[in-house]
């Protein structure tokens, strides 16, 4: 059999063509396309969205950007990937417009600059996975099946850890959130290990379009090689599912009730005006849950309109929530505190407090967990801020704060620790991811190793209206329950809310802005994975690769333009 063709050697005299940028445009829309999209104001492309094959786009999205890129510069490779992937970024994220604009107050043109902006800093580092690739082929002399993964998967554990906090949303290992099969490889070595199948079967397709334009012999080894992962990933896909199902019907099961209040962002910005509506609003919802049966209700991210002070955790001011009859309740709602804290006693309980007491709050974005009397048990505080809407990523904090005063105010979390939950039949261990938590998979693998049984994410994704948002952060979480095996209820104040069991099956979807109580049986999971025993360590070593030669490559560039402005001075 012939092995894999050393890459052709770099041919820097070649122009960039007006063919090589449709390709990479090519390879942005399918980027772009391979997650789930919906369109604006479509609600009934929501569920087409969810049902959609979508991530077979991602199993050859690459391909055309590879073959436009193949005999240029790491350099000229990195600028020419931006005609695909500034737009594919644009395109999966458009609905950050709706949240700068329509809820923002942000001037439309304004929001599609700072859009724009944001697919250049995604670009930019898509294309850096681009000309590192094309480095390692020239510079290392590594065949593609080697490089590029070195510089797909690299930069993808680079973006989710390190860039502006950590941002993995678009990632393409969340691409087959609706496939059970390929879902189970995250239990193993989690999303990168997802990620790297994909762009290993790209490159072997890529191989073989070479092969059709005679530049190179068959790559019979490396379509081997695909063709083997492949069978093996379905099978273990399969097995693992039969045997996570038998797991979960022998479990215990907790009914769920999650309350999709459907308040509008408008109305949740002066949620203080209306805190008498958007109590009676969940309070029949819960009626309606727990008249299902439900044994826990969830109510979303935030939306308990009465804030909790911090120093009062032994008696919250739960005297308007509506009552709990027999169940437990996790309820959204920010807990606060003053910013100087000789002041966070009484005085600040008078009615002319201090002036220190006019000061700054600081907050935490809390769930808190009842019993079914109204007894605070325990709270999860949000540990991962959103960046831009609930902190400023260095160094731009103080330049923002000094003009905005008020951002900053929102303070991270700093435990990872299930709660018991308090029930008469059963009492397990749960946790709770908040927003946007559980697109990082490190936080959810926390939580487990210290004993969650059973996750919920509570969340608003009102901010973003109609769009392919809602769906997008929905995959995310098929995602971590396959990784560790354990159900997750998620309830989000305009959808989609839903259950989802342990190997990642989404259960009872609503529909957005939809009013509804989703009642759902979740099983309480035990065991482990490999992928919670090991965790991104195949990530790391990508990274850590990745970096490596981007720092050499950054060197080599300095040391070339040092010379050739030697010469020129002689």
């Amino acid at each position: 059999m012939a092995n894999p063709a050393p890459a052709p050697p770099v041919t820097t005299e070649i122009p960039t063509t007006w063919g090589m940028r449709a390709l990479m445009l090519c390879t942005g829309l399918l980027f772009a396309f391979s997650h789930p999209v919906v369109w604006p104001g479509d609600v009934s492309d929501v569920a087409n969205a969810l049902s959609r094959p979508a991530w077979v786009l991602a199993f050859v999205c690459l391909v055309p950007s590879l073959w436009a890129v193949r005999k240029l510069s790491p350099w000229r490779a990195y600028l020419l990937s931006a005609w695909g992937f500034v737009p594919g970024v644009f395109i999966m994220l458009y609905w950050l417009m709706i949240a700068m604009h329509v809820f923002g107050g942000i001037p439309k043109v304004v929001s599609a600059i700072l859009l724009s902006m944001l697919g250049v800093a995604g670009w930019n580092l898509m294309g850096t996975a681009v000309g590192v690739a094309r480095w390692i082929e020239v510079h290392w002399r590594f065949p593609s099946w080697i490089a590029v993964p070195i510089g797909w998967v690299g930069m993808e554990m680079w973006r989710a850890r390190v860039y502006f906090g950590g941002f993995p949303w678009g990632n393409l290992g969340s691409t087959p959130f609706n496939n059970l099969t390929l879902l189970q490889l995250g239990s193993l070595a989690g999303v990168y290990g997802i990620i790297l199948l994909i762009v290993s079967v790209n490159v072997a397709l890529f191989e073989v379009v070479r092969f059709l334009h005679k530049e190179r012999t068959f790559p019979t080894t490396m379509l081997g090689a695909n063709a083997l992962a492949l069978v093996l990933a379905v099978a273990y896909g399969q097995y693992r599912i039969a045997v996570v199902d038998a797991e979960a019907r022998g479990a215990d099961k907790l009914k769920v009730g999650l309350l999709q209040g459907n308040i509008e962002q408008g109305i949740k910005n002066k949620d203080g005006q209306h805190r008498e509506f958007i109590i009676q609003r969940y309070a029949a919802l819960q009626k309606d849950a727990l008249q299902q049966g439900a044994d826990v209700v969830v109510w979303p991210e935030a939306s308990y309109p009465v804030p909790q002070r911090r120093d009062q955790d032994k008696a919250l001011d739960f005297s308007k929530f509506p009552s709990l009859g027999s169940a437990a309740g996790i309820v959204g709602a920010t807990v606060f505190w003053p910013e100087t804290p000789e002041l966070s006693g009484d005085m600040c309980r008078v009615p002319k407090p201090p002036a220190g007491c006019r000061g700054r709050m600081l907050q935490h974005n809390s769930a808190l967990v009842a019993s079914s009397d109204g007894t605070y048990v325990g709270r999860f505080d949000k540990s991962h801020l959103v960046p831009f809407g609930e902190y400023v990523p260095w160094p731009l904090g103080p330049v923002v704060k000094a003009i905005v005063p008020l951002m900053g105010t929102q303070v991270p979390g700093d435990k990872l620790v299930p709660v018991t939950l308090p029930h008469s039949r059963v009492q397990p261990q749960v946790a709770t991811l908040i927003c946007y938590e559980g697109v990082f998979p490190q936080h959810t693998r926390d939580f487990v190793a210290n004993g969650a049984e059973l996750l919920f994410n509570v969340t608003n994704d009102a901010w973003y209206g109609i769009s392919s948002a809602s769906v997008q952060h929905l995959a995310f979480y098929t995602s971590r329950a396959a990784e560790h095996g354990r159900a997750v209820g998620r309830v989000a104040n305009t959808g989609i809310t839903a259950g989802i069991d342990p190997v990642g099956r989404i259960l009872q979807p609503s529909t957005l802005y939809e009013t509804t109580a989703v009642v759902v049986e979740l099983p309480i999971m035990k065991g482990t994975t490999l992928y919670a025993l090991t965790g991104d360590l195949l990530g790391w070593v990508f990274a850590l690769t990745f970096l490596c030669a981007l720092g050499l490559g950054i060197k080599g560039w300095y040391v070339a333009r040092r010379e050739r402005r030697a010469s020129t001075a002689k």
